[in-house]
């Protein structure tokens, strides 16, 4: 008998585990929806239950597709499409020649706090992007009233004295 319940406990709690799951997916991929679940996910029916680049390029899929339900199998395929999809962006602009030596991939170089301090790029660099890029850099480089200075002010320290009534 106790071990039947055990069994259920466990049961319960590896439920309510992969509803938590659901939920946290649910949220990530559509943070505003409040009612919609995502219990579900196609993927290409293969040897191999492995998401890109192990298993099959969805994208270029042929054969026939199954569905995957459990959690863990969904967060492994999504968060492969994810990284797939974040590599695609080292052709752009900014992740590629000559951009990206200049402000690198954080945008933490000297280049590009003097980007933001107004100074855009030499004329050998500007004039050898397309015009939207350009643009861009333009806009980084006006001075914004929502932008942060870098803090100056110092530290004083106080005194206080402890005044107690008589």
């Amino acid at each position: 008998m106790e071990t039947s319940i055990r069994k259920e406990v466990k049961q319960l709690k590896l439920q309510d585990a992969r509803r938590k799951m659901f939920d946290k997916i649910r949220t990530t991929l559509n943070p505003s929806s409040k009612i919609s679940s995502f219990f579900r996910i196609d993927v290409p029916s293969c040897h191999t239950n492995s998401p890109i680049p192990e298993g099959p390029d969805p994208k270029l899929w042929k054969g026939p597709w199954k569905f995957i339900t459990n959690p863990t199998d969904i967060t492994r395929h999504v968060s492969a499409a994810n990284h797939r999809q974040y590599g695609q962006a080292k052709d752009t602009p900014f992740g590629s020649e000559p951009l990206l030596p200049l402000y690198g991939y954080n945008a933490d170089t000297p280049e590009a706090d003097d980007l933001l301090e107004g100074h855009l790029p030499p004329p050998s660099i500007l004039d050898n992007l397309y015009l939207e890029t350009a643009a861009i850099l333009s806009s980084l480089a006006r001075p914004s009233p929502h932008r942060l200075a870098a803090p100056t002010a110092e530290i004083h320290k106080i005194n206080l004295l402890t005044r107690t009534k008589p």
